[in-house]
């Protein structure tokens, strides 16, 4: 009982009842002069209405402007059409009055009041009704609407468009939370829906309002369960029986740095709403069904792939997010058993040990059998793989990049990467103007034959897809405190990832087909580097993505937001008070004697 309650109270429609009897008591009681119940004072004149005029004249204004507030509310709960009815009801009972008592104005101030209200209403619900047809007008006829925030908070990628305009099944969003982070997810959710309203559908379920609904969705749903009310949403794909389900968790969709409480307070805060890209990969998983097979080299120093924390080396952060987009993750221990042939792609992750012949051959009969490279490497030392590079047209270059002017903190071994607007290249398209951090970084190129002998033709094509700063060079000599170019130090911008592509046999109409991406930097998928550039696991996403046929998957940058505070010291925090308030008052008083000096002459 008191469970049906309390759900009868959340209603919205209760709640506008009850706000509707207090807007028509208080409207009443400013109309007639006095409230329902209490006799108005009566009005001297000969041509004075009577009070039970002026009683009805100022209850139908009360109810006529409550009929069209109830139209504009039934039009947003349950449609415009549902809403005609009470707009007929409301501008025609206001008309009435306007026409029936504007004669009688003159003589009755309660007349005058009725009369002028339901003018200034029907001139406001107009002027409402033309704007919001207006806006439904632009939003469905207008094309997509214009994104002025610098966040984009109101854009989607193009990799969630193309996503929602292909859907083969329906698909359900369902938030689960009562947190005040909701209306964030909600808005982006509305965006997903506003791409393809046929196919996509969102709900909202509150664990505390609504227990049994809850329940019900943590039976279909058991990942749920792990976190019962934490806030999460339910993306499900398909309809009936065969219909797929996806948790995505409140602590999946924002990143927030954290504060050391012994520390002063910090100016600037960013936080990242990763919400579009944690949603849109769940999306993606449920699409895919099958799940591809990811093998990581292990045994030669590369970095554990259970290690998730920041500031402990390993590639945990990377496994995760390929984890989260269905991909199934396993380590390639040494040896030289042969990889299955159900592995999409295999990653060399920074080995700093070399390769045995064995295990290198099993590298080149995989890449013979039509197999996918994505290796983060450089050139501290041999790791016994040059051949294999070579075979593709790939090297890696003398000397450690640096860069005195793009850099991390200051460290020139740690050098920026900018993503510039003109490259092209599916792995980098859509991080234009984005930053990749690169450690201890080796140049890559392709391999230049020897002129001196006949070059077979080339069977692979070798695209540079990033490149260092202007201001870089190779540095080939040892490193000191103070590190400058000398001439056979190789200039920057220098290449630092490239990606292979095999040439197509059939004809010059078939498309190359993706065999190899290197990146000159074996900590480029580390975990500290993850956590303090979020564009290298975009970056690496994007490689592997089109390594395995799917460019279309590109990364999703988060969408940062910057919350500043101003630091002040008690005498300035005072001072910004005190003057804005006093400049106000003085303007008010000077502005008062003008008035007074104007009126009284």
């Amino acid at each position: 009982m008191n469970e049906g309650m309390f759900r009868f109270l959340l209603r919205p429609e209760v709640w506008g009842g009850i706000l509707a009897l207090a807007v028509f008591l208080a409207l009443t009681w400013w109309l007639r002069g006095a409230p329902l119940g209490q006799r108005a004072e009566p009005e001297e004149g000969p041509d004075a209405p009577t009070t039970r005029t002026r009683d009805r004249a100022s209850l139908a204004a009360a109810l006529g402007f409550l009929a069209v507030l109830a139209g504009g509310f039934t039009a947003i709960m349950y449609g415009v059409p549902w809403s005609l009815p009470c707009f007929a009801l409301g501008f025609a009972t206001l008309s009435f009055l306007c026409k029936r008592h504007r004669p009688s104005r003159h003589v009755s101030p309660t007349l005058q009041r009725v009369v002028a209200f339901a003018e200034q209403g029907m001139n406001a619900a107009l002027l409402g009704g033309i704007l919001i047809v207006a806006n439904v007008l632009a939003f469905k006829y207008g094309g997509r609407p214009l994104d002025l925030t610098r966040e984009g908070t109101f854009s989607l990628s193009s990799l969630t468009i193309n996503q929602l305009k292909t859907l083969e099944k329906p698909v359900k969003f369902t938030v689960v939370a009562a947190d005040i982070r909701m209306p964030r997810v909600l808005q982006l959710l509305e965006l997903y829906r506003a791409e393809n309203p046929k196919w996509v559908k969102l709900e909202r379920v509150d664990p505390y309002a609504d227990p049994t609904a809850f329940e019900d969705l943590a039976k279909a749903a058991p990942d749920l369960a792990l976190n019962p009310r934490g806030g999460a949403i339910v993306v499900e794909y398909g309809a009936g029986e065969t219909v797929q389900r996806a948790v995505v968790r409140a602590n999946e969709l924002f990143a927030v740095p954290s504060i050391d409480p012994t520390k002063p307070r910090p100016d600037r805060i960013e936080s990242r709403f990763q919400g579009e890209d944690a949603v849109t990969s769940a999306l993606v998983r449920l699409r895919e069904g099958t799940r591809p097979t990811v093998a990581i080299t292990a045994g030669h120093g590369e970095g554990p792939i259970g290690q998730t924390e920041a500031s402990q080396q390993g590639l945990g952060l990377l496994v995760a997010r390929l984890q989260s987009l269905g991909v199934n993750v396993v380590e390639l221990p040494p040896g030289g058993q042969a990889i299955g042939s159900d592995v999409a792609v295999v990653i060399i992750a920074g080995p700093q040990t070399p390769f045995s012949p064995d295990e290198v051959k099993r590298f080149s009969d995989y890449m013979r059998s039509g197999g996918k490279l994505l290796a983060f490497l450089d050139n501290r030392q041999d790791i016994g793989l040059g051949l294999l590079l070579k075979a593709h047209e790939v090297e890696l270059g003398e000397g450690l990049v640096v860069d005195p002017q793009l850099n991390y903190e200051r460290r020139v071994t740690i050098i920026v990467a900018p993503v510039q607007e003109e490259d092209r290249h599916p792995i980098v398209a859509s991080l234009k103007n984005q930053l990749v951090l690169l450690a201890s970084a080796s140049p890559v190129r392709a391999v230049v034959p020897n002129p001196s002998a006949p070059a077979p033709p080339s069977a692979f094509l070798v695209t540079e897809v990033l490149r260092s700063g202007p201001a870089s060079w190779a540095e080939t000599g040892p490193l000191n405190a103070a590190i400058r170019r000398d001439e056979k130090d190789p200039p920057g911008p220098l290449t630092v990832a490239v990606a292979v592509a095999e040439k197509p046999k059939a004809g010059p109409t078939e498309q190359p087909t993706p065999r190899m991406v290197v990146i000159g930097s074996r900590f480029v998928a580390d975990n500290f580097f993850l956590s303090r550039e979020p564009t290298n696991l975009d970056f690496v996403l994007n490689a592997f993505n089109w390594l395995r046929g799917r460019p279309d998957l590109k990364g999703i940058t988060p969408k940062t937001h910057v919350s500043l505070s101003l630091s002040a010291d008690p005498n300035l925090r005072a001072k910004l008070v005190m003057v804005p308030t006093l400049i106000s008052v003085a303007v008010v008083l000077a502005l008062g004697i003008a008035t007074y000096l104007a009126r009284r002459e």
